[in-house]
């Protein structure tokens, strides 16, 4: 009776690979929003726009990229309640940046930080969180808490909501790289920052 068989690579391996591109994401994105968020702090307008006559990052959206960085470093070390909090706060913000588009509010929860200098950031108007950036943080939120679940429709979600801020990252990339406003904003909101999108 012959026993051999191939070997697939061993879980352990994977999971290792996996831990690396996870501890990653959560580094860069969490040093975007602390560089930017120092940024703000210090008036570098450098490290809050990168090239002058390019948006700026709102500070809350610094803010929701540390958290969320946070919550992908401490994802295998914390239980899932903490994870899912730090995702709601993420979820929260977002959420709450789409429900004033939708009232028509011209002030929200996206101009707590740094408010005295918003005005300043671009010029032109005062900055304010972008309705991508918003959409992306909503669903980065919600697929933080799905993401500690193993049942086979919580992997789902989580795969697609993240998917889905992959594809918005991506068109505003393509729309920076090609000129093409459209793709990474709507020109009567502020738009998204070219460091949002790659982070």
């Amino acid at each position: 009776m012959d026993n051999t068989y191939e070997h697939s690579p061993a879980p352990s391996s994977e999971l290792r690979i996996a831990t690396r591109i996870r501890l990653a994401a959560a580094g860069f994105s969490a040093a975007v929003g602390v560089i930017v968020l120092f940024g703000w702090a210090y008036d570098l307008t450098t490290l809050t726009q990168i090239l002058p006559g390019l948006t700026a990052m709102n500070p809350l959206t610094a803010m929701s990229f540390v958290v969320a960085g946070t919550a992908l470093a401490l994802h295998s070390r914390v239980p899932s309640w903490c994870i899912s909090a730090l995702g709601g706060v993420v979820f929260a913000i977002g959420a709450a940046k789409l429900s004033q588009f939708a009232l028509g509010y011209s002030h929200g929860v996206d101009e707590l930080l740094f408010t005295a200098k918003l005005d300043d950031a671009i010029g032109v108007q005062r900055n304010q969180m972008a309705p991508n950036t918003a959409l992306a943080l909503f669903l980065i939120g919600l697929a933080l808490g799905a993401s500690k679940s193993r049942s086979k429709y919580a992997v789902f979600v989580f795969q697609s909501l993240s998917l889905i801020v992959v594809a918005i990252a991506l068109f505003a990339l393509v729309g920076y790289v090609l000129d093409i406003v459209p793709l990474y904003g709507i020109k009567s909101f502020t738009l998204m920052a070219l460091h949002t999108a790659i982070a």
